[in-house]
């Protein structure tokens, strides 16, 4: 059975996401993880059933974006602020001056990706901190 993981909004409104679905059978019958990009969710086709089915057992596409005041706070409430501060200070540069002038943060940013992998961050931890941003 197909799994769905890594699903992120393109944009909530129009009901889109990007996702990867694992465990579909290729053209030569062994089996390869796709990534689907900008699904209509509320189309009826396979696809988009198999994320509506993923979202209806309770589980939640990640935000494409939170503020930064969203994203600080959330590292604050998990005690990971100052670390982050430190890891962006040390990065200098334009790593600096996104952290401190972006009206948002992408969760595809690499950025992201940089300073979750210089704390160590699983790209689910990641997820779980956007999302947690995403309330605040």
């Amino acid at each position: 059975m197909p799994e769905v993981s890594n699903v992120v909004y393109c944009d909530e409104a129009s009901h889109r996401v990007n996702a990867t679905i694992s465990g579909v059978e290729g053209p030569d019958g062994a089996l390869v993880d796709l990534r689907l990009e900008e699904v209509d969710i509320s189309m009826d086709a396979p696809y988009p059933n198999l994320i509506r089915a993923w979202m209806e057992a309770g589980n939640a596409p990640v935000p494409k974006s939170v503020t930064p005041r969203q994203a600080r706070l959330a590292l604050l409430a998990v005690g990971l602020l100052d670390q982050v501060e430190s890891s962006v200070k040390a990065a200098g540069g334009a790593t600096q001056i996104t952290w401190e002038y972006a009206s948002t943060f992408e969760r595809g940013d690499p950025l992201i990706t940089s300073i979750g992998a210089s704390l160590n961050l699983t790209p689910a931890q990641i997820d779980a901190l956007f999302t947690q941003a995403s309330k605040l």
